[in-house]
């Protein structure tokens, strides 16, 4: 199915189906707008009417040229962005509404608290592929490193609130660290009674890369046990993500 399928199928609502068809929508590997590029940079063409400040977005050359037969002026200069680069540069911008591939038959739109949940995504998203692309970054470790909603999961005991390490049929003492609050959900009901009391917290990357640093680990897990592909690093990575942490 393409994504334009995708997208008008689930929607853009805060359902599971919203949230899948925003998770395609930051993974399409080509998204295209009005604007161009010069030696300062690339610009964006932003649309008004009115008052109002909108993106229009086409997921192919096929989505631009839905535009021209409908009788409309195409945008005849175009700048191609990754998608969740695109919501990416979109911080600090101001944008009323997201317009999908405007001019066809399965056009979705984003409109006010839903372009912020758009831009949210994104950071989540760009912090996933430093995990598992990090050749699409510029900088993985950075992007790691300042990522502001972490969750990891804690334990209370009788002497203190412990920080919940992940299952390692090594032995090894493993960090869990989880991308989104939902997987660090899934993890605690994985674990049943072993996880009695478990609890979520929200952590900045500064916050916990420092905690991390305290601690005798062997390594660290993202996204061990739940939905998503797990990521194990070792724990010299620290070496690499404390100074991103401290020039941020």
């Amino acid at each position: 199915m393409a994504l334009r399928d995708r997208t008008a199928e689930q929607g853009a609502g805060d359902s599971e189906d919203g949230d899948a068809a925003l998770e395609a929508i930051m993974w399409h590997p080509t998204w295209r707008t009005a604007g161009g590029s010069a030696d300062e940079g690339t610009s964006l063409a932003i649309h008004r009417i009115g008052e109002r400040r909108i993106l229009e977005i086409f997921s192919d050359l096929d989505a631009i040229h839905d535009v021209e037969r409908r009788g409309d002026v195409a945008p005849s200069n175009t700048v191609a962005f990754g998608g969740f680069e695109l919501f990416e540069a979109l911080e600090g911008v101001a944008i009323d509404r997201v317009s999908i591939d405007p001019a066809s038959d399965h056009t979705v739109y984003y409109v006010g608290e839903q372009v912020d949940l758009m831009r949210a995504w994104a950071r989540q998203i760009a912090v996933e592929a430093a995990l598992h692309v990090p050749d699409r970054l510029s900088n993985p470790f950075a992007k790691l490193a300042n990522y502001d909603r972490y969750s990891i999961v804690l334990v209370p005991t009788a002497q203190a609130t412990v920080f919940m390490l992940a299952p390692d049929d090594g032995g090894r003492d493993l960090a869990a660290l989880f991308t989104r609050e939902s997987y660090a959900e899934e993890f605690i009901a994985s674990l049943g009674d072993a996880a009695a009391g478990a609890f979520t917290q929200t952590i900045t990357g500064i916050e916990l890369f420092d905690r991390l640093k305290e601690m005798q680990l062997d390594g660290m897990v993202f996204n061990a046990h739940c939905s998503a592909d797990a990521r194990a690093l070792s724990i010299a990575v620290l070496e690499r993500l404390l100074p991103d942490v401290l020039s941020s």
